[in-house]
């Protein structure tokens, strides 16, 4: 049935953003429900505001996936009577607008991830959200384990790779193969977000079934990095995650002997490098002053073959007998 004509607005009332039209209406029906189909979208949402404000202040994450929000949708649109086609969407858009939920998007050159934070969530938790099973290494774990005075502007995210056997090619170390690969430099991952006022890289690390990875309470919250031990290991192998060279030994002096030699010598094992770190991470405990030359004999059981080096694309090349190593000669010792 159609009544005809036109619909004369004549007042629209806005209560806490919900517009309410006072009409005079001569038209047809199917406009009529438009109008008041949105109508009751919107005045269902408020009718369970506070219902939904209290499920998301009752749960013990308050960071979530698009797909969190769908969930959280699904179980509990009948209960808030919100209507059936509500999209996911839709629901955080009112969400947005209404309550204590705002987004981030983190744009990576492979990748974009998008996550929503309820009320004061701290961003540890939200980068961690970004990747499932990452955890804060290097630079990121040496100012959470106090290692460094600097406060790293990038945050270090890193994900395992699947395992992989190893190349035949790289079974037989040579010292030209260390040579050629050590005078180039250092291949550095370029999976970074640029944010307003930090950096998040994310690291494809080489699979070591998350050795040394632990959950430690930080700022009132438990997240995963790696362990004291774990961590001088990886800012021994990989200096550009750390700040440099200086910087990794200042965070060796900085642990002042509370480390197991134990446990590095054990991860080493563990973890098979193909070119001798120890002999790295030997240099840097001698030269941190800290340990005596006994507790390091430790890491001196079998002959050093190769000489090494600190780092990728040294200048100024100093040698150290003690540990068949190459450093940089302007670092300070």
């Amino acid at each position: 049935m159609v009544i005809s004509s036109l619909v004369y607005i004549l007042m629209r009332i806005t209560i806490d953003k919900l517009f309410i039209y006072v009409i005079i209406i001569q038209g047809d029906i199917y406009s009529i429900w438009i109008l008041l189909g949105e109508f009751v979208k919107q005045t269902r949402f408020q009718i369970a505001k506070k219902d939904i404000i209290k499920l998301f202040d009752s749960l013990e994450n308050n960071v979530f996936s698009y797909s969190d929000i769908s969930e959280i949708l699904s179980n509990n649109i009948d209960f808030w009577r919100l209507p059936q086609n509500t999209s996911t969407k839709k629901f955080i858009s009112l969400l947005e607008e209404n309550t204590f939920l705002k987004s981030l998007k983190f744009q990576f050159p492979s990748f974009s991830k998008s996550l929503y934070i309820w009320r004061d969530g701290s961003l540890n938790k939200t980068l961690l959200s970004i990747k499932p099973n990452s955890y804060f290494s290097h630079y990121s774990a040496m100012f959470i384990h106090n290692l460094t005075d600097q406060i790293p502007k990038t945050y270090y995210l890193n994900i395992e790779q699947s395992p992989k056997p190893r190349s035949p090619n790289n079974a037989i170390l040579s010292q030209e193969k260390v040579d050629m690969a050590f005078l180039r430099p250092q291949r550095l991952s370029n999976n970074i977000c640029k944010m307003n006022n930090y950096r998040v890289c994310i690291l494809n690390g080489k699979n070591h079934n998350n050795l040394g990875v632990i959950s430690i309470n930080f700022d009132d919250e438990s997240i995963s990095i790696t362990d004291i031990e774990r961590t001088l290991i990886d800012i021994a192998v990989r200096p550009e995650y750390a700040g440099g060279i200086s910087e990794v030994l200042n965070a060796y002096y900085n642990v002042k002997g509370k480390i197991s030699l134990n446990r590095i010598q054990a991860y080493l094992k563990q973890m098979d490098f193909v070119y001798p770190y120890i002999q790295s991470i030997g240099f840097y405990l001698s030269k941190s002053g800290v340990y005596s030359n006994q507790q390091l004999s430790l890491l001196k059981k079998n002959p050093f073959k190769i000489k090494f080096y600190l780092g990728h694309k040294l200048s100024n090349l100093k040698f150290d007998k003690e540990w068949n190593v190459y450093y940089p000669g302007n670092i300070d010792l």
